[in-house]
């Protein structure tokens, strides 16, 4: 568990950072908004093939934050079991803690009759 969850913290970091790698490319080449581009009296085949082209980049860029988004609900769903499974080690190490002193106080008491009652 301790290995996917430190594979997925990889994948996370590098969507991250692919991420804000196009967002900072986006900005750069400074695009612009659709009604921008349509009122920019260009001519309408590049408008249109912006506007597609924007369209795709759009969409890839949602897909990516989607899955960036995925990736981090099943870190936190591997982080709540890794939580759940450790509470259940502790309980299961006082359980024993507790059996093992109940195991050595009966052991006294059982020493304690052998020495009051010794063997003939």
């Amino acid at each position: 568990m301790l290995r996917r969850s430190q594979a997925l913290e990889t994948e996370i970091a590098s969507r991250r950072e692919s991420l804000g790698r196009l967002l900072t490319l986006r900005y750069l080449n400074g695009e612009q908004s659709a009604p921008k581009l349509l009122f920019s009296g260009e001519d309408p085949g590049r408008i249109a093939r912006e506007l597609h082209y924007y369209g795709y980049v759009s969409r890839a860029q949602a897909q990516f934050i989607g899955e960036l988004r995925s990736s981090l609900a099943r870190l936190k769903e591997l982080e709540n079991g890794t939580r759940e499974r450790n509470t259940e080690i502790a309980a299961i190490e006082s359980a024993g803690r507790a059996e093992r002193a109940a195991l050595i106080n009966s052991r006294g008491s059982t020493a304690k009759c052998l020495r009051a009652f010794p063997a003939s």
